[in-house]
Formats: structure tokens, C-alpha cells, sequence
């Protein structure tokens, strides 16, 4: 769908949801997975692999995209 497709396209950080977890582009040029955002801090944080919390503060963070949809089940 056209709504669909719009979705899943980087949208300006300033229109992103605060609350569950989103996609984001960072300024410099790099994107987070999974992330969340923290009001008290006015960051966004994310789990690395290792289990290491990372987080980087909301004005150098540019986009943000919703996360896709999990795979369908037979």
C-alpha cells in the first residue's frame, strides 16, 4: 500500500514517536537499530550485541525510521 511504502521511508527526527522502538540516523552518517528514546536524558539509546547500553543525544540525530514488520509464519 502507498501508506505502507511511506512508512518505511527516513522521516525528519523531529516527527518521530517517542515512546517503542525506531530506527535512527545519526548526523555523521550512521544508523541505529532499535532504538528508544530517554526524556529525563534527551537521548536516544540502543543495545549493542555485546549487552553495552550506547546512547547519543537527540540533536545529533537527524531521521528516524519505524522498524519493519516481522516476518510472516507458514
Amino acid at each position: 500500500s502507498a501508506t505502507g511504502a511511506a512508512m518505511s521511508e527516513w522521516q525528519p527526527i523531529e516527527t518521530a514517536p517517542k515512546n517503542g522502538l525506531i530506527d535512527i540516523w545519526l548526523a555523521e552518517g550512521r544508523r541505529w537499530c532499535d532504538c528508544y528514546y530517554d526524556r529525563i536524558c534527551d537521548e536516544w539509546r540502543t543495545s549493542r550485541p555485546s549487552g553495552r547500553l550506547v546512547s547519543v543525544k537527540s540533536q545529533h540525530v537527524t531521521h528516524w525510521m519505524p522498524l519493519p514488520a516481522p516476518p510472516v509464519q507458514p
